[in-house]
């Protein structure tokens, strides 16, 4: 450690010039360095104030750096912040679009329709939504749960007859396959998974009412 003589003359102004070689000779503190500064050859006499500016030049560099970096990550956190908020906008968009039950009235069902037909950002919210609310496996099957009661889903059919609706051609029909393809399935799968809904809803309808307890009368 340096002594008090060495300490005092380091921290002298400019007025009283330092001569560090005189310093190190005369510290008994420090005749472990003597080796090393003899190889420096002398020094020059150096001022509090040129330490300074050594100093800030030396460490210059390193604050800029620091600086861009923490304007970088501010930049950053900026555009976070404001996806985050465009994410929250479009979602309480997206909550608006599915009913919040299956549609069980085909004139309901058909007016949620030709609003998917008519406004294009309707419908590709309505494609994000199903890749929410819809989850794998069964996922076509799942989607169409979500939007038709088993009831109605027997008064259409993949194609469509004289006596039950095509859903082939439909806008929600159209998301739907869109949103399969979009999670890896196939287009025959998303085929193979639709006219299956449809072909027993039916079936279905009948066994929700064959094992629904029936209300004992009370006298």
């Amino acid at each position: 450690m340096m002594n008090l003589a060495f300490f005092q003359l380091y921290t002298m102004t400019e007025d009283s010039n330092i001569n560090f070689n005189n310093i190190f000779n005369n510290s008994h503190n420090l005749t472990s360095l003597q080796p090393v500064l003899n190889n420096m050859g002398p020094l020059q006499p150096v001022t509090l104030e040129g330490m300074v500016a050594h100093f800030s030049k030396a460490i210059e560099p390193m604050f800029i750096r620091l600086t861009n970096e923490v304007t970088s990550l501010r930049h950053e956190i900026n555009v976070l912040r404001n996806e985050v908020k465009e994410l929250k906008k479009e979602k309480s968009l997206v909550e608006l679009l599915m009913p919040e039950s299956p549609f069980k009235n085909i004139d309901e069902f058909m007016d949620f329709e030709k609003k998917l037909q008519e406004d294009k950002k309707f419908l590709n919210m309505f494609g994000k939504e199903l890749l929410t609310v819809a989850k794998t496996p069964n996922f076509t099957k799942n989607c169409w749960r979500k939007l038709l009661v088993d009831e109605l889903a027997q008064k259409m059919c993949w194609k469509g007859t004289e006596e039950k609706k095509s859903v082939r051609s439909l806008s929600s029909a159209k998301a739907i396959r869109n949103a399969a393809i979009s999670i890896g399935l196939s287009e025959d799968e998303y085929i193979k998974s639709t006219k299956s809904f449809f072909q027993f809803a039916k079936n279905r309808q009948e066994s929700k009412q064959k094992y629904t307890p029936k209300t004992k009368n009370k006298n």
